[in-house]
């Protein structure tokens, strides 16, 4: 069945069904809603979430839930339409579909489609509402809360002698995404894979990236370029990134990052924080948003005269391109 903007149409609530998204440069997430208000996909029964499918079996969902938004978020460059078709999982039979038109570049974020309980029959809608403020219009259009950010605090320069973050996330929080589940049973649970990376130039100009989920080549090196060296272990749920201050007379600028590699939708379901030592003295980012946006950053670093000046950022993006032009690493 074919539904226009705003049209519904009944489902059968003891099938289960796949809702897949034919679009391109839009990620997409999932809001659930009940009699308190709504909240961001987690750890649910009878829903999971892969790149452009949503995998729903209505049955299982928790009694509470009676709605569920799904929705997209822009990256660039990004397709101007959606093609959304709700499918019986079982025999591959077409209930729904919805189709949105040339959506406006203005837009940033889209709910595409709600599928909802009312007087105990649940229906699909083709819903397309656009946000220009992007995920930060989908989220409070529904009472979620934003996290507050702070993005140009500076601190004072410090002397530097010893430097290093430390990545820590809960392994017990990582079963909110797997699409094995959507094959096998929703207890079966998934590893999150968070990693640190680091981009960097040098004061001979050299410059590039090092990440966690690289070979051993590319994690760094202690007393080779970028003098900072990525150590992992996956399986206690943290991971580390090294500043050898012996080469401080060569390091210049560091931008210090944070990814959620696989597993997860978002970032307040892994518990992650971050945790940035100099000279002995530690503090604690908390990492807790609501987002599902890939990659956080946590601060830039520069280096003069041996003193390190910290600018934090706190902020996620989708791509390392769009961090190396905010953050000034492509100029530096």
């Amino acid at each position: 069945m074919e539904l226009i903007k705003g049209q519904n149409t009944v489902i059968d609530a003891s099938l289960a069904y796949k809702l897949s998204v034919e679009t391109q440069g839009w990620d997409l997430g999932v809001l659930l809603g009940n009699k308190d208000g709504f909240k961001t996909l987690g750890a649910e029964s009878g829903l999971s979430l892969s790149k452009d499918t949503l995998f729903l079996n209505i049955s299982d969902l928790e009694p509470t839930v009676n709605m569920i938004v799904l929705y997209a978020q822009r990256n660039s460059p990004s397709a101007a339409t959606f093609d959304c078709c709700l499918v019986s999982s079982l025999v591959n039979t077409l209930v729904a579909r919805c189709q949105s038109g040339v959506v406006e570049t203005a837009l940033n974020a889209i709910e595409l489609v709600h599928i909802y309980n009312i007087n105990g029959q649940w229906k699909i809608k083709s819903y397309f509402q656009g946000y220009t403020s992007g995920m930060q219009g989908v989220l409070s259009s529904r009472g979620i809360k934003i996290p507050s950010i702070d993005s140009s605090t500076v601190q004072e320069p410090t002397s530097l002698s010893k430097l290093n973050f430390t990545l820590n996330w809960g392994p017990s929080c990582a079963e909110t995404f797997n699409t094995s589940q959507a094959y096998i049973d929703s207890g079966t649970l998934a590893i999150s894979t968070l990693n640190l990376s680091c981009l960097y130039v040098l004061k001979s100009g050299q410059r590039g990236i090092i990440h966690g989920g690289s070979d051993d080549g590319d994690r760094g090196s202690d007393h080779g370029i970028p003098f900072a060296q990525i150590a992992n272990d996956h399986d206690s749920g943290n991971c580390s990134l090294v500043f050898n201050t012996e080469y401080v007379h060569k390091m210049y600028k560091y931008v210090v990052c944070a990814e959620i590699t696989e597993g997860s939708r978002c970032w307040e379901d892994v518990s992650a924080s971050l945790e940035f030592c100099n000279n002995g003295i530690s503090k604690t980012q908390v990492i807790d948003s609501p987002l599902h946006t890939p990659i956080y950053v946590y601060a830039v670093l520069e280096i003069a005269k041996g003193a390190l000046k910290t600018k934090l950022v706190n902020q996620y993006f989708t791509n390392y391109q769009d961090i190396a032009a905010i953050s000034g690493f492509s100029n530096a």
